[in-house]
C-alpha cells in the first residue's frame, strides 16, 4: 500500500502539468493557422521542465511543425499577436515564441511552395508542484 502511496505522489503532479500542458497544445491546434499555412498535428513535441536558477519552476514547452509560404518572421508575428490563452495559474502570463527551419531539412519547398518551419511556444514561470521534472 505505502508503494501505491509512493507511486501517486510521484505521478500525480506529472499528470497535472502533462493535462496544462495538453491545454496549451490543444488551444494552439485550435486557432486558425496563419494564411498559406498548414500544421502538421501529428508531429507535436511537448515536454515540462526546470526553469530558474534555483530550480524550483517548471517552463512548458511545445513544439510544431508547418508548411508555409510566409516567412519566419511573418510566422513569428502572427502567432505574438494571436490570443492564444498561456497556461494558467501561478506563470507570468506570456507565451514565448520561436520560429525557425529546421537545420537538418532541405530548404527545399513542396509541390504548393510552402517551407517547414518549426514553431515553439514556451511558457514558464510555474510552481515544481512536486513534479520531479522541474526539481
Amino acid at each position: 500500500m505505502s508503494f501505491l502511496l509512493f507511486l501517486a505522489v510521484l505521478w500525480i503532479p506529472q499528470w497535472i502539468h502533462n493535462h496544462r500542458l495538453d491545454g496549451l497544445a490543444d488551444r494552439f491546434l485550435n486557432y486558425p493557422p496563419p494564411p498559406q499555412t498548414d500544421i502538421h498535428t501529428g508531429e507535436v513535441d511537448g515536454s515540462v521542465g526546470v526553469e530558474g536558477q534555483n530550480k524550483d519552476l517548471c517552463r512548458y514547452r511545445l513544439r510544431f511543425t508547418v508548411q508555409t509560404k510566409l516567412s519566419e518572421d511573418e510566422v513569428r508575428d502572427y502567432y505574438k499577436k494571436a490570443k492564444i490563452a498561456p497556461i494558467e495559474g501561478d506563470g507570468h502570463g506570456i507565451l514565448e515564441v520561436s520560429v525557425w527551419t529546421s537545420l537538418d531539412q532541405s530548404p527545399s519547398l513542396d509541390t504548393f511552395g510552402r517551407q517547414p518551419m518549426i514553431i515553439e511556444l514556451q511558457d514558464g514561470g510555474h510552481g515544481q508542484g512536486w513534479d520531479i521534472r522541474c526539481g
